[in-house]
């Protein structure tokens, strides 16, 4: 009886422990960034918070000669809903006395400028793809609606990891940190300018394009089902200036609701 009792506690710790999991244990910091980039193209929906701190030289006036910038309290916010190929943004950044707002309905886009007026303006898909030089051919028409672009994740995977074998800094995986209620892994990477000329990443660093920079790049993610749940990027731009920019995913998969802003805050 004893022995088919320790058998049975044994059986429950074994099962127990294997649902407790739903991802291996992962060690290599190139690995981890790679197949949570991959998870990107299985998400429904996420939302999206976005910070900039920091200083940046800004030719404001076009007079050529760039003053600094202050950006601190700069924030943006985004829902993307990938299963109805929807989403909607808005940015703040009052240093530039500047708001934003955007809605992409799928088949129409609205976007709303402070500087421009208090109601938004209507892009339909045909005037979206006018805006691309050859994206809208003569005797041809855009389809009735675009939607968020597929990709392969396997094929983005093993992009990710040969531009992160690349660098002249191999990636490095730190302890472990909790990111709200997540345990999640943490990876740094170092970036320079030669890296990102040669890597193929290419991220969207917030710096000037002609200025030399370096770039300390950290990413967490979730360990249980290893989607990203925050990145941040610091940029070292020397005399043209230093941002830290934060992007932190919340609502995985959370139902979200995008729609037309009301006719009457819509130009005419």
């Amino acid at each position: 009886m004893t022995r088919r009792l320790a058998a049975c506690v044994a059986l429950i710790a074994l099962v127990a422990g294997a649902c407790g999991s739903t991802t291996p244990t992962l060690t290599d910091p190139k690995e981890i960034v790679a197949q949570s980039v991959a998870t990107l193209q299985t998400m429904k929906s996420f939302h999206l918070h976005a910070t900039v701190s920091g200083t940046i030289k800004i030719d404001l006036l076009g007079t050529g000669n760039a003053i600094p910038v202050d950006l601190q309290g700069t924030t943006a916010d985004a829902d993307v809903d990938f299963a109805n190929g929807k989403a909607k943004a808005s940015l703040s950044a009052q240093s530039l006395f500047l708001n934003a707002d955007l809605v992409y309905t799928g088949t129409d886009a609205f976007y709303k400028v402070s500087l421009l007026g208090p109601k938004y303006k209507k892009l339909s898909l045909a005037d979206l793809f006018n805006l691309i030089p050859g994206s809208n051919l003569p005797g041809q028409s855009p389809p009735p609606s675009v939607a968020i672009p597929s990709v392969n994740p396997s094929a983005v995977a093993q992009s990710i990891r040969d531009s992160l074998g690349k660098l002249t800094v191999p990636p490095v995986k730190d302890p472990d940190e909790k990111i709200g209620d997540q345990d999640c892994y943490k990876v740094t990477i170092k970036l320079s300018q030669a890296d990102v000329a040669t890597s193929g990443l290419n991220p969207a660093l917030p710096s000037p394009a002609t200025a030399p920079f370096n770039a300390t790049v950290g990413v967490w993610v979730r360990k249980n089902d290893l989607r990203p749940a925050q990145v941040t990027v610091a940029v070292d731009a020397g005399a043209s200036g230093n941002i830290t920019l934060t992007i932190a995913l919340s609502n995985i998969d959370a139902p979200v609701v995008i729609a037309a802003p009301p006719a009457d805050q819509v130009e005419p």
